[in-house]
This record gives C-alpha cells, sequence and structure tokens, in this order.
C-alpha cells in the first residue's frame, strides 16, 4: 500500500512537469526569436561584405550570394531558429506564439544600428514601440493554453 508521502508527491508531480514544460517552451521560443534576428543581421553582414554581383541574371546573383560563407552561416542560424520554432509551435497555440515573433523586428533594428551603422528615425521607434506595445497587449490577454 502506498503512503500518504508517496501519493502526495506522485499527485504534486504533473504540476512540476508543467512548470519545467512552460520553461523548455520558454526557452524555445526565445531561441527561435534570437536566432531568426541573428540569422537575418548575419545574411546582412555576409551580403554587405561581398563583392557586388553585377551585370548577371537574378539567379546567378542570387548562386553566388548563397555560396558565401556569412551567408552560409545565417542561413545555419536561420534554421536552427526554425528548428526550435517547429518544437514551440507543436506545444502551443500559434495564435499564443506568433506575436512573439514580432519582437524580430526589434532586434534586428537594433542591430542594423549597433552593427550596420543604420540610422533610425524617430517615426521608426515609434512604430517599433507599437510593435512591442501590441506584443505584451497580446501575451497578457492571451489567457495561454496548451493545445
Amino acid at each position: 500500500m502506498a503512503s500518504a508521502a508517496s501519493v502526495k508527491t506522485a499527485q504534486s508531480l504533473p504540476a512540476a512537469r508543467g512548470v519545467s514544460e512552460a520553461r523548455q517552451v520558454a526557452i524555445e521560443l526565445t531561441g527561435a526569436v534570437l536566432m531568426a534576428a541573428c540569422g537575418h543581421l548575419m545574411i546582412k553582414y555576409g551580403l554587405n561584405t561581398a563583392l557586388a554581383v553585377t551585370h548577371t541574371s537574378l539567379t546567378v546573383r542570387i548562386l553566388s550570394y548563397l555560396l558565401m560563407p556569412r551567408v552560409i552561416l545565417g542561413l545555419a542560424v536561420y534554421g536552427i531558429g526554425t528548428l526550435l520554432w517547429i518544437a514551440v509551435v507543436s506545444k502551443r497555440d500559434i495564435s499564443y506564439l506568433y506575436p512573439i515573433t514580432a519582437l524580430n523586428y526589434v532586434l534586428i533594428t537594433l542591430g542594423g544600428m549597433w552593427l550596420f551603422g543604420e540610422l533610425v528615425s524617430w517615426r521608426r521607434w515609434i512604430g517599433i514601440a507599437v510593435v512591442i506595445t501590441g506584443v505584451v497587449v497580446l501575451q497578457t490577454s492571451s489567457g495561454e493554453k496548451k493545445q
């Protein structure tokens, strides 16, 4: 016969698993967003540092870009982010998750500014603030539930 302590422990296991699953989803989602942004920035960096490919067809230009090591690395990083995204979407509602990917706008804008010296107008910052506000509103009002 099971003791009261073992029954109590067994009953608390699902709750403990839920916390650890929520943490895992948060880590995977954060990784997916960060990897997507880093992948895009690495692709841009690879294209910025490449010799200009001109006077060729679009197909030849795209193929030459796809053979650049930094572009390949950027695509690989983006691909890992996509795999993390697949893992997350298999566990939660996409209507809850997808708005979070809008944070890529923020990360890529900051990366463009810091890495490439791009100028960001105050209007763009207002747009980014609207995006962040929208993500916060959607996440706090979503009533997240597992699929």
